[in-house]
């Protein structure tokens, strides 16, 4: 599927998820209801594949879990660092993850075709961390997930109206 058609079946989803499901964001409720809705409204626009929220599965990972690998000097950088990250003898450390919301074919990573990572206007968790798992997720670098593309996906709260913002990663940079 093209990048354009992705992007574009994203926002007719969030144009459904705002018609539908405004008053989520209006009583800025969790980012975990708002993820659910914003999925059940992407299901039915990618016929053939699944749309799973918090999605840890990885059918290619001895663990069978969902893992990154990143540069311990980006976590040090963004003060993510944590004392019982483990890392290799490379500097790259491995992380366990869990997408908001990811569309893909279950049981096969050669169909891994959008991760999304949500985060409120609200929150106050720094958004770089996201950005980092959206670069990790895109990128083709050995032991990471290949997806086709990452979007970053900001719902303003609060507010009577529409408001989002996306970002778009592909091969490990942001492009949009």
């Amino acid at each position: 599927m093209e990048d354009e058609t992705i992007v574009a079946k994203i926002n007719q989803a969030m144009d459904t998820f705002f018609q539908e499901d405004l008053w989520l964001v209006q009583k800025d409720l969790s980012e975990r209801s708002i993820a659910h809705r914003v999925a059940y409204h992407l299901t039915p626009l990618f016929e053939g594949l699944q749309v799973d929220c918090e999605y840890n599965g990885d059918i290619d990972n001895s663990t069978g879990k969902k893992m990154i690998h990143v540069l311990r000097d980006q976590l040090e950088a963004l003060n993510l660092l944590r004392d019982n990250d483990p890392e290799e003898d490379n500097g790259i450390v491995s992380r366990s993850v869990f997408p908001d919301i990811i569309i893909h074919k279950r049981g096969d990573n050669d169909n891994n075709l959008c991760a999304i990572e949500i985060k409120k206007s609200s929150s106050r968790i720094d958004f770089k961390y996201d950005q980092l798992k959206l670069q990790a997720y895109t990128s083709d670098a050995d032991g990471n997930l290949g997806y086709q593309l990452g979007v970053f996906l900001e719902i303003g709260v609060g507010l009577s109206s529409k408001h989002y913002h996306l970002g778009i990663f592909k091969d490990g940079i942001q492009i949009g």
